[in-house]
């Protein structure tokens, strides 16, 4: 049988406890999906120059209507 003293028992549990504690830090995060841009979406990638929210309107007009707050954004303005 091993012999083990109060201070190891308690120190085993609390690293047990941290380690257990990290794994579900680390395996735990959110994980939504991630916009990826290729070469040619950057065009599409608008901020507007009111609420300075960035959306992406693929239409290829000049002007472009806010999702967020429907204010009209010109291209090249507010980049």
């Amino acid at each position: 049988m091993i012999k083990l003293d109060i201070q190891s028992v308690i120190f085993c549990y609390v690293c047990a406890g941290l380690v257990a504690f990290m794994l579900l830090w680390i395996f735990s995060r959110p994980r939504g999906p991630r916009l990826k841009l290729g070469r040619g979406e950057d065009a599409y990638i608008w901020k507007c120059g009111i609420c300075l929210h960035d959306y992406i309107d693929s239409s290829g007009e000049e002007i472009s209507v806010c999702p967020v707050c429907g204010s009209y954004n010109k291209k090249g303005v507010a980049k």
